[in-house]
């Protein structure tokens, strides 16, 4: 009999996997789609995580699931939500146990009943009979101090450990630390990561590189379950990215300390400083462009705006909607599909260009660009802003305007 197929996999919509769902338990059928989606998202995150790196986990009778740095949205209903992953897994009969640590779970550190009662949703009664989750407001360690003392079989080392938005940028201090996730990490616990955009997931690649971390393979991937921060002030998709952070087994490779390069830290404070205030549509992700090489048609026909073969010349791109020839370091403002020659800019030297990493590390390219921009654009400011109007001026003028 052919093996049937989780429903995580087997559906895939929302709408579908509600549908199983509430075949499967009749108590969801007084659940609307919209609380639906919201309520389960971090259950089928986890489910679609496990399949996709680690399937060996699915086949476990019994999983310990730890969720780091967890918020309010992934605690709903004191975690009970997440029972509903074992189903989801296709394993209806598996047992799991889920400890939630972070003190984003509420605004203060609560008494253990006012904190349920901060986490109750309308939907609660439906959940009511699952197992909740272990809710610590403190520290990792402390949390598996904790559970690992209570009588009976304790729960002093997950066989998961579970971080969405980890943003390593503002939290590397407290998780990549020694009552964080480093003893984890030396235990080989594997670690799933979910990001909002495609962005934050490099720039958290970026920061595990700059405190000597680097996992063996952090290739992300769309997460299908993910969901849209409609009505949210912050730029993304709430586990949009699902990738995950496996290092090698070597002695020393997860040191006793861990601290990012703080000059690695300043560049990429200046890069997310520069695309916030360049107001991108994009958000964050507009950081995925900069540095971006690109062939435009210059907006007047000069040979120093060509190869030697006449073909259109390569910019990369800037912040603030400039580019630079990455072969003259001329200066150009890009405009539509146009790129406006600055004549009043000297060019970018040779030793900058040169500088302009090749192996197509999309955040070093970041790096550079705003660099360069920085010590070769920005100090031009009124030259710069005289070069457009003479530009547009001259555009203005020209016949058939």
């Amino acid at each position: 009999m052919p093996r049937v197929s989780p429903p995580v996999h087997q559906h895939r919509t929302w709408r579908h996997l509600q549908r199983a769902a509430v075949a499967a338990h009749r108590q969801l059928a007084t659940v609307t789609q919209a609380q639906f989606t919201a309520l389960m998202v971090p259950a089928a995150s986890i489910a679609v995580w496990i399949l996709q790196q680690a399937p060996q986990l699915a086949q476990r009778e019994r999983l310990d699931i730890l969720i780091a740095q967890c918020t309010d949205f992934q605690a709903l209903d004191n975690g009970r939500w997440l029972q509903f992953v074992p189903w989801l897994l296709g394993r209806p009969a598996m047992q799991v146990r889920f400890a939630l640590v972070g003190q984003a779970m509420a605004d203060d550190v609560l008494t253990p009943s006012a904190l349920e009662e901060h986490l109750r949703t309308h939907s609660s009664a439906v959940v009511r009979g699952l197992a909740p989750a272990r809710l610590h407001q403190g520290t990792i360690q402390r949390c598996l101090e904790a559970a690992a003392a209570e009588p009976g079989d304790g729960f002093s080392s997950p066989d998961l450990c579970i971080v969405f938005s980890p943003v390593f940028a503002m939290s590397h201090a407290t998780l990549l630390a020694e009552d964080g996730l480093l003893p984890l990490l030396r235990q080989r616990v594997p670690l799933a990561l979910f990001s909002s955009s495609e962005a934050e997931q490099l720039v958290d690649r970026y920061v595990l590189d700059a405190a000597g971390l680097v996992p063996m393979d952090a290739e992300c991937w769309p997460n299908p379950w993910a969901l849209p921060l409609v009505g949210s002030n912050r730029t993304g998709v709430h586990a949009k990215m699902g990738w995950a952070a496996e290092f090698d087994a070597a002695p020393g490779t997860v040191p006793d300390h861990v601290q990012a390069d703080p000059g690695r830290l300043a560049d990429l404070a200046e890069v997310l400083a520069s695309v916030h205030e360049a107001t991108d549509p994009l958000g964050a992700d507009a950081l995925l462009s900069l540095g971006e090489p690109m062939r435009t048609a210059p907006s007047r026909d000069d040979a120093a705006d060509a190869d030697a073969n006449g073909a259109p010349a390569v910019l990369l791109r800037l912040p603030h909607g400039v580019a630079v020839d990455a072969v003259n370091g001329h200066l150009y403002q890009l405009q539509d599909d146009a790129a406006f020659l600055l004549d009043g800019i000297p060019s970018v030297p040779a030793a900058a260009l040169e500088a302009f990493p090749e192996d197509d590390h999309l955040l070093q390219r970041a790096v550079w660009a705003v660099s360069v921009h920085r010590d070769h654009v920005a100090p031009y400011a009124q030259p710069l802003d005289e070069a457009l109007r003479s530009q547009f001026s001259a555009l203005d003028e020209s016949p058939g305007n």
